[in-house]
């Protein structure tokens, strides 16, 4: 069976790994007692793992913002939803309900797509207040590198315009830089002689 689970023994259960979505379920101890094949996809945490350990040490990202969801579902019968934050590569949100036996369901949406649409909205903007409030290239260039290295979520970012007087503008760790350009030397030549993206490291 995939992600190694034994068959479901009963319809409610086929329906939980059937899920597209996160689910995990914790008890009134604070003590996980399911955790679904996508919880595996999207935390990378298997569920023989997972099972049985408390709920802050499972492997889900964000515990500072659904652990006290999870407590007032658990000692108030209240419901409740986290505000989007990073799982990996994903942006999840988790609304957490009351279970009847005084645990706690956390069920979580992906909202990569509207978190990424709102980001690359914001950094547009920002790049064409700054066009439109200096002629400074270099300033542009500045901004236009901060926010491309934003909405990439990337390490080190770095714009190399050869027509604009070979202006460079770079921000973030350089190692990152260093370490690219001595595994594949020539990048920026590639990516500016054929004008397609490169895209590297791909499995």
């Amino acid at each position: 069976m995939p992600h190694g689970h034994a068959p479901p023994s009963t319809p409610h259960e086929a329906l939980v790994n059937a899920l597209p979505a996160a689910l995990v379920a914790v008890d009134a101890d604070g003590a996980v007692t399911a955790w679904n094949p996508a919880a595996e996809a999207w935390f990378a945490v298997p569920a023989a793992r997972a099972l049985g350990s408390p709920a802050a040490e499972a492997g889900i990202p964000g515990a500072e913002l659904w652990m006290p969801l999870v407590r007032a579902a658990r000692e108030q019968g209240k419901a409740g939803k986290t505000e989007a934050f990073r799982a990996g590569e994903r942006w999840l949100k988790l609304v957490v309900s009351p279970l009847g036996s005084g645990g706690a369901l956390l069920l979580g949406k992906d909202v990569t797509a509207e978190v990424l649409a709102k980001v690359e909205a914001e950094s547009l903007r920002e790049v064409a207040v700054a066009t439109a409030s200096t002629l400074d290239a270099d300033e542009i260039v500045a901004v236009v590198c901060a926010r491309a290295r934003e909405l990439m979520g990337a390490d080190y970012a770095r714009v190399d315009l050869p027509l604009l007087d070979g202006r460079v503008g770079a921000c973030g760790d350089e190692a990152a830089w260093d370490a690219l350009r001595a595994a594949h030397p020539g990048v920026l030549r590639r990516v500016r002689d054929t004008g397609e993206p490169l895209l590297l490291g791909a499995a």
